[in-house]
């Protein structure tokens, strides 16, 4: 017996370590991709809690960028005057702020110079919906004859996430979300974790995280860079990401299904129409623009259903008419690759003539709401 089990025993000892060695360095390079979750240090979690915004997470709009925004957070574009009054205002994510391209260039700056006024763009980069909700709230006393409310695809994702960092990477991205109750949305606001806290997630974040869709050990299989390494590349073929790859589809597409765990199309539902009623209550008229993702244009042109189709007809069976982005960009590539629109393919941002577009789509939308929507506001350059 003892003549076996050495040899095996022996065997072990050289491979396993070996293993383990491997699997480790399959996992850097799946982190590098976003696949592998590598909790962040603790080193300026002190600093980032002084600056954060208290209700929305992120650092305070005005302090980001300050040269490049007004009182209120808002972009300013060359040649407009913060001061001026606005006739429209946008609020969302990085590609209502316009990440990647001038400020001039961003859709609201583009929208209030074809309008001949000036439009607040509240985004802010990493937003989800709910934080755009969240923000839109605070400004009771933003003066706009209409609000536009943009949703990119895969804002569905941040719909049911609570710490950016376990699924888009970053550091300390703690956030609000909401959750529906009894047909009514519920905040659960801004996780307060000191420090110590911060450092048991991995560990405890049922627990500190209980309603993060990603929370380590959930239904979402994010896995984590720690012993045994082995162990947790076995777990890669359950991460979100990894299944919708699988399966052929953008990872933010299953976030889409009625029955999906998370409950994300129900939030998201919840949000915009939170939004319409709330906007229509403050006698201004709603705009809900759906911004799309690379990966739509490439299902329209693969002839494949868009991947958030379901929030659409779910929005337009409540009486809300969104805007559409994904048909009338693909449009007006006239044949070209999707990736002309984007200023990276795959991973990036609408390029100007994407947010020219945009912008236009939008015009034509507050026209038909008012033809007069710049009636009480000056003109901005």
């Amino acid at each position: 017996m003892r003549r076996v089990l050495f040899p095996i025993l022996a065997i072990c000892l050289a491979v396993l370590p070996a293993l383990e060695v491997g699997s480790y360095v399959t996992l850097r390079w799946l982190a590098h991709l976003g696949l592998v979750w590598i909790p962040a240090s603790v080193d300026g979690y002190d600093a980032y809690r002084a600056r954060r915004d208290p209700e929305l997470g992120w650092e305070r709009p005005q302090h980001a960028d300050p040269d490049e925004r007004d009182a209120r957070g808002a972009r300013i574009a060359p040649g407009e005057s913060p001061d001026a009054p606005t006739c429209g205002a946008a609020f969302g994510d990085s590609f209502t702020w316009g990440e990647e391209v001038a400020a001039a260039d961003a859709y609201p700056s583009a929208l209030g110079r074809a309008l001949g006024c000036r439009v607040a763009n509240m985004g802010v980069g990493g937003y989800g919906t709910d934080q755009a909700l969240l923000r839109y709230r605070r400004h009771a006393d933003l003066t706009a004859d209409f609000v536009v409310l943009g949703h990119y695809s895969e804002d569905i994702v941040r719909n049911v996430n609570q710490l950016r960092d376990l699924h888009s990477g970053g550091r300390y991205g703690l956030k609000p979300r909401f959750l529906v109750r009894d047909g009514a949305l519920e905040v659960v606001p801004l996780p307060d974790l000191d420090a110590a806290a911060f450092t048991r997630i991995a560990q405890d974040g049922a627990r500190l995280l209980p309603h993060d869709y990603f929370r380590p050990g959930g239904d979402a299989g994010i896995v984590q860079l720690r012993f045994p390494f082995t162990v947790q590349l076995l777990r890669m073929p359950a991460q979100y990401r990894v299944r919708a790859w699988r399966q052929g589809v953008p990872s933010y597409q299953p976030f889409y299904a009625p029955d999906h765990p998370s409950g994300a199309l129900d939030v998201t539902l919840a949000i915009i129409v939170a939004f319409d009623r709330e906007v229509r209550a403050r006698g201004q008229r709603p705009i809900v623009v759906l911004i799309p993702d690379v990966a739509d244009l490439w299902a329209l042109r693969d002839g494949r259903s868009l991947p958030y189709a379901p929030l659409a007809t779910a929005l337009r069976a409540r009486g809300i008419d969104p805007i559409e982005g994904a048909p009338e960009l693909f449009a007006r590539l006239a044949g070209r690759d999707p990736c002309a629109l984007y200023t990276k393919c795959g991973r990036g941002h609408l390029t100007a003539e994407g947010n020219a577009i945009l912008a236009d789509l939008v015009a034509r939308r507050v026209r038909a709401i008012d033809p007069r929507p710049a009636a009480a506001a000056s003109p901005t350059g």
